[in-house]
């Protein structure tokens, strides 16, 4: 039986080939179906508008929080003192970095 090695290799080649192009568009589908996902994300979200969107998105916003009822007062009070111990503690460092930040 006489074995011609040229015909042995074309079937390993072809199989490699074969293998080798369907690795590339698995690759390539994955790498589009993640930047297709991302960018609906973003599109999605309206942080990364931009424009009118995130301009009437934020306005929008403004007139919600004016528009809402005001936290109680004992809250505010509570609020206002953690401020200002934030500020006792930190206000030196703060005037030692920029001498002109204190008023």
């Amino acid at each position: 039986m006489i074995t011609n090695p040229e015909s042995l290799q074309r079937p390993t080649l072809r199989t490699f080939f074969i293998k080798l192009v369907s690795i590339f568009a698995a690759v390539f589908l994955f790498f589009v179906a993640s930047f297709e996902y991302a960018r609906y994300q973003l599109e999605a979200s309206p942080i990364f508008k931009g424009g009118s969107q995130f301009w009437s998105s934020i306005e929008n916003g403004l007139h919600k929080f004016a528009n809402s009822k005001d936290i109680p007062e004992e809250k505010k009070a509570k609020i206002i003192a953690s401020l200002r111990a934030i500020s006792a503690k930190y206000g030196p460092l703060i005037e030692a970095m920029d001498p002109g930040a204190k008023k």
